[in-house]
């Protein structure tokens, strides 16, 4: 529950972004505790500059919302597309190119020479007992 502040008091608007942040920690720590390898974004914190202070990060989510307070404004939704961006290429992007070659090796198939496949196997079938290829 929040404090006396009332909703249009600025102390209001500082103490509710304040427990919207607690809220994704929670559920970060919530999430860690229970499956590996997870990211919870922190997509409100990325609409303001880096080290904004709590109340000047109220007043620019103020300039990104309709009249409403609920849906962004068209600057809004560009601000938070960028902040998607950002998230994505920091911790989703691949950090190589998986289906790229590999290796600078080569690979023969059938008589021929290939950049991609596997290592070339090894004919065991005709050293049986210790003969040379070819037939006895």
């Amino acid at each position: 529950m929040l404090g006396t502040a009332g909703i249009t008091e600025v102390d209001y608007a500082v103490e509710l972004l304040t427990k919207t942040l607690g809220l994704r920690k929670t559920m970060r720590d919530f999430l860690h505790s229970r499956v590996s390898n997870v990211f919870v974004p922190d997509t409100v914190t990325n609409m303001s500059p880096e080290g904004t202070p709590l109340l000047e990060q109220v007043r620019n989510l103020e300039k990104v919302f309709c009249a409403d307070g609920v849906h962004l404004n068209s600057d809004g939704n560009r601000i938070l597309g960028n902040s998607v961006k950002k998230i994505i290429d920091e911790h989703v992007s691949a950090a190589f190119c998986v289906s790229g070659r590999g290796t600078t090796g080569e690979y023969f198939w059938r008589g021929f020479l290939s950049p991609v496949g596997s290592s070339r196997p090894k004919n065991t079938s005709s050293l049986h007992l210790g003969r040379g290829m070819g037939g006895g």
